[in-house]
C-alpha cells in the first residue's frame, strides 16, 4: 500500500512540472501576429482580379447606357484564362460565384467595382475609369483596351493649365511587343532514409536497400528477491501516400491534401449485329478429404472411406457411502362442479311496418327497428309575422336564402304622409308573412325477437388442494376427492399433480456411483477405478467431388474447343445497340468509335499523411530510472528463484551487452531509403525562350512599352486625372 501511494505522489508531480513547463513555454514564446501577412493575401488577390478586368474590358465590352453594368463572376475569368487560380490565407479557394469584377457606366466615366469573397472574409474596392484624360476627341478607340492605351508601368497622365484655360496633355507614347507564357516543372524528389527494421522488402525504384547491421542480446543470471522494472521506447513513422483517383470531393485536412484533378470521358458505339452464338461450357473435379467425428462402430474402408484414426475409453466407478433422503408425495384428485345458465336470442326475418315515423322508433328486448324503406314529405305554411307593414307591393311567394316564404295582402290604406304632390310610396300594405315548413315521414323494418335460457354444467378437474379452494371461491362445489397416487422422491418439491406431505425418511448404503463419462487413460480415471469399462473409437475420412463449371464460351460454331462440351443453348443477336466503352478515358481523342452519348466526370486524388505510433522495443530494468529513449509502464516483476532475464533489446556490439553475456542471440537489421516524388511548376512570360527548360504553354499576350510622352492641348479646362 505503500508503494502504490508513493506512484501516485509521483505522478502527480511530475504532471505539476509539465504544466509549469508549458505555461512558462508558452508565456516566453508567444504566437506570432500574422493578420499582417493574412490581409497582404487578401489585398494582394483582389488587386489580381482588378488589373486583369482592366486588361479585359475595352470599350466595345462596357455597357453603352447610363446606369447599366455587365459583370464577371471570378469562375468565368478564370475559365478565360484571365487569371489562375489563387487561394486565400486558409490555402482554400475563393468563393467564385460572389467573388466577381462589374461595370457600370456613368456619364462620360465607368465605375469598376472588384468584389472578393473568401471563407468568412469579404470585401471590395471601387475605381472610377474613363478616357476623356487622354483621348483627343473624347471617344476612345474601339479596339484598344485601357491597360493598351495607358501603360501600366505609368499610369499617369499629366495635364497642365495656363491661366487662359488651355490645357497641356502629356500622353505617354510607345510600342506593343507580344510576350509568350513559358513554363518549367522541376523535380524535387528526394531520398528519405527510414528507420531500422527486422524484415526485408522487396526492393523496387522507391525503395532501396541503404545499409545492414547485426544486433546483439542475451541474458543475465538473477538471483531471488530481484525486482524488475518493465520499459517501452515508442517509435513513430510518417508517410504521405498519394491515394487512387477517386469521383468524390472531399474536405481537405491537415492529413489530407488534394495532389490533382482530372477530366474523365466515356461513351458509346453504335453496333448493328445479327447473329447466332453456341454455348460451350467446361467442367472441372475438386477433390476433398472430409475428416469425420469419432464414431463408436468399426466401418468398412473403401477407395472414397478410410480409417483416419482410432482411440482408446476408459470409464469406471468408485465405492461410496451415500445418505438418501426420500419425501412423499401424494396425488389426489378434485372434482368441482357448477351450474352455468346461458341466455340466447332467436329473432324472425326483417317485416315492414306500416306505420309512420318522424324518426327511428326505440328498439326493445322483444322488437327490433332497422333501417327505413319509405319515406314521404308534407309542405304547410307557418305566420311568422301578421300585419307585416310594407311602402310596396310584395310577391305572393319569394326565396330567400333557400327558404319559400308567402305574402297575404290583408289591408292597404293611404300613405298619411304622402301630399297631393306625392309619386311614390302613396300607399301603405300590410301583409301575414308565412314561412313553408317542409316535414319527412318514414316507415321502418323490424324483426320480432324470443330470449331462451339454458342450463349447463361444468367441471373442472384439480390437482391441488388450493386450486380447489380458489375455485369453489369461485361458487363451484366439490363433488368427489380421490387419492390417485402415493410416490417417493429424493426432493422436497413436488412434481406435477403432486402435492409434498410433510413425510421424509433418510436412508444409508453403500452404492457405486458412475464416472458418468469417458476418459482417454486410466491414469485420468482418478478414483473410479472399480468396474473398469474399455472401448474404441474411430475417426474416418471421407472423399468427395465436386463438379463445377471452369468457365463457359459462347462461340458462333456448335463444334466445342477441347476440353468444352455444348450444352445445346443457342441465342440469335439481331439489334441495334450502343456499346459501352466499358471504361474512363483522359481525352475524347482516345473514344475512337464510342462517340455516341459522352459522359464525363471529374475525378480526385488526394495525398494522405500517415502517422502511426508503434511499440518500438519493450526491456525490464533492475532499477526504477527510465533508460534514455524509454518510458516506465509502471509494470514490475520479482523473481523468487535464479534464473536468465532477457536484457529486453539489441545493442550493436557485444560490448554494450555488460552483464548480459549469457545465451547471447544475434539479428539482422535493414535500413531502406525511400524516394518522395515532388515537382513544383513555374510560370513567366518573356519575347523568347528563357531556356531549354522552359516549355511553352500556347498563351500570349500584347505589352506596352513606353518609349516618351505626345503633348496636346485643350481648350477646354479639365481637371488633374490619374487613372
Amino acid at each position: 500500500m505503500e508503494r502504490r501511494s508513493t506512484f501516485f505522489r509521483d505522478l502527480l508531480v511530475k504532471i505539476l512540472l509539465i504544466a509549469i513547463f508549458l505555461f512558462l513555454l508558452m508565456y516566453l514564446f508567444p504566437m506570432p501576429n500574422l493578420t499582417p501577412f493574412y490581409s497582404a493575401i487578401f489585398n494582394n488577390n483582389i488587386q489580381t482580379m482588378k488589373d486583369a478586368a482592366e486588361d479585359y474590358y475595352t470599350v466595345k465590352n462596357m455597357p453603352t447606357e447610363d446606369g447599366k453594368s455587365v459583370k464577371m463572376t471570378l469562375k468565368e475569368m478564370e475559365e478565360k484564362k484571365l487569371i489562375i487560380p489563387f487561394v486565400d490565407k486558409d490555402g482554400k479557394s475563393c468563393n467564385k460565384s460572389k467573388s466577381y469584377v462589374k461595370v457600370t457606366k456613368d456619364g462620360d466615366e465607368y465605375v469598376l467595382k472588384v468584389s472578393l469573397t473568401c471563407s468568412d472574409e469579404s470585401n471590395y474596392i471601387v475605381e472610377r475609369i474613363g478616357c476623356h484624360n487622354f483621348c483627343p476627341s473624347g471617344v476612345c478607340d474601339q479596339e484598344k483596351t485601357i491597360a493598351e492605351v495607358i501603360p501600366k508601368e505609368e499610369k499617369t497622365v499629366v495635364c497642365d493649365t495656363d491661366e487662359d484655360g488651355t490645357i497641356t496633355v502629356k500622353v505617354p507614347t510607345g510600342e506593343y511587343i507580344t510576350e509568350y507564357e513559358y513554363k518549367k516543372v522541376t523535380d524535387k524528389s528526394r531520398w528519405v532514409t527510414g528507420e531500422w527494421r527486422n524484415t526485408k522488402v522487396t526492393e523496387n525504384e522507391t525503395t532501396k536497400l541503404e545499409s545492414t547491421r547485426t544486433q546483439y542480446t542475451g541474458q543475465k543470471k538473477v538471483t531471488a528477491n530481484t525486482t524488475l522494472y518493465e520499459q517501452i521506447a515508442y517509435g513513430y513513422n510518417d508517410k504521405w501516400t498519394i491515394g487512387s483517383w477517386q469521383d468524390m470531393k472531399k474536405t481537405e485536412t491537415e492529413t489530407r491534401k488534394l495532389h490533382d484533378t482530372r477530366t474523365l470521358y466515356t461513351g458509346q458505339k453504335k453496333v448493328v449485329k445479327t447473329e447466332t452464338e453456341y454455348k460451350h461450357v467446361k467442367y472441372g473435379y475438386k477433390e476433398n478429404w472430409t475428416i469425420g467425428n469419432w464414431v463408436n462402430e468399426k466401418e468398412k474402408e473403401t477407395d472414397t472411406h478410410k480409417l483416419y484414426s482410432s482411440r482408446n475409453l476408459y470409464t469406471g466407478q468408485k465405492l461410496e457411502t451415500v445418505k438418501t433422503t426420500k419425501y412423499k408425495h401424494t396425488k389426489t384428485k378434485y372434482t368441482l362442479e357448477k351450474k352455468v345458465e346461458t341466455k340466447s336470442t332467436t329473432c324472425s326475418d326483417w317485416i315492414k311496418d306500416t306505420n309512420w315515423y318522424s324518426s327511428k322508433p326505440a328498439s326493445t328486448s322483444t322488437k327490433v327497428y332497422g333501417d327505413s324503406y319509405n319515406s314521404k314529405s308534407t309542405t304547410s305554411w307557418k305566420l311568422i309575422q301578421s300585419s307585416y307593414k310594407s311602402y310596396t307591393v310584395m310577391p305572393t311567394y319569394s326565396v330567400v336564402d333557400g327558404v319559400r316564404y308567402k305574402y297575404e295582402l290583408v289591408s292597404k290604406q293611404e300613405n298619411p304622409n304622402c301630399g297631393s304632390n306625392c309619386s311614390t310610396n302613396k300607399y301603405i300594405y300590410f301583409y301575414n308573412v308565412y314561412k313553408e315548413v317542409i316535414s319527412y315521414q318514414y316507415q321502418y323494418y323490424y324483426k320480432t325477437c324470443t330470449e331462451k335460457t339454458s342450463v349447463t354444467t361444468d367441471t373442472k378437474i384439480v390437482y391441488k388442494k388450493a386450486d380447489s379452494d380458489a375455485l369453489i371461491a369461485k361458487g363451484y362445489k366439490l363433488v368427489s376427492k380421490v387419492l390417485e397416487d402415493t410416490i417417493w422422491t429424493t426432493s422436497s418439491t413436488a412434481p406435477t399433480n403432486y402435492e409434498y406431505t410433510g413425510v421424509s425418511e433418510t436412508n444409508t448404503e453403500k452404492k457405486y456411483i458412475s464416472l458418468g463419462k469417458w476418459v482417454l487413460s486410466k491414469e485420468a480415471l482418478g478414483e473410479y477405478t472399480y468396474n473398469i469399462q474399455t472401448a474404441v473409437q474411430y475417426k474416418y475420412a471421407d472423399l468427395t467431388k465436386t463438379k463445377y463449371i471452369i468457365d463457359t464460351k459462347w462461340t458462333k460454331s456448335k463444334a466445342s474447343e477441347a476440353g468444352y462440351e455444348y450444352t445445346g443453348e443457342t441465342r440469335t443477336n439481331s439489334t441495334t445497340t450502343y456499346v459501352d466503352l466499358g471504361k474512363w478515358v483522359t481525352s475524347k481523342e482516345d473514344l475512337g468509335e464510342y462517340t455516341y452519348n459522352i459522359k464525363t466526370k471529374t475525378q480526385y486524388r488526394y495525398k494522405t499523411l500517415t502517422r502511426t505510433k508503434y511499440n518500438k522495443d519493450t526491456i525490464w530494468t533492475t532499477t526504477n530510472v527510465a533508460v534514455k529513449g524509454y518510458v516506465l509502464t509502471g509494470n514490475k516483476k520479482t523473481t523468487t528463484k535464479t534464473t536468465y532475464i532477457d536484457l529486453g533489446y539489441y545493442v550493436n556490439s557485444k560490448s554494450e551487452l555488460k552483464e548480459y553475456t549469457y545465451n547471447v542471440t544475434t539479428r539482422t537489421q535493414y535500413r531502406y531509403k525511400t524516394l518522395i516524388k515532388d515537382t513544383t511548376t513555374e510560370y513567366t512570360w518573356s519575347t523568347k525562350k528563357p531556356g531549354d527548360e522552359w516549355i511553352a504553354t500556347g498563351n500570349s499576350r500584347k505589352k506596352w512599352v513606353q518609349t516618351g510622352y505626345k503633348e496636346e492641348t485643350r481648350s477646354v479646362r479639365r481637371n488633374k486625372q490619374k487613372y
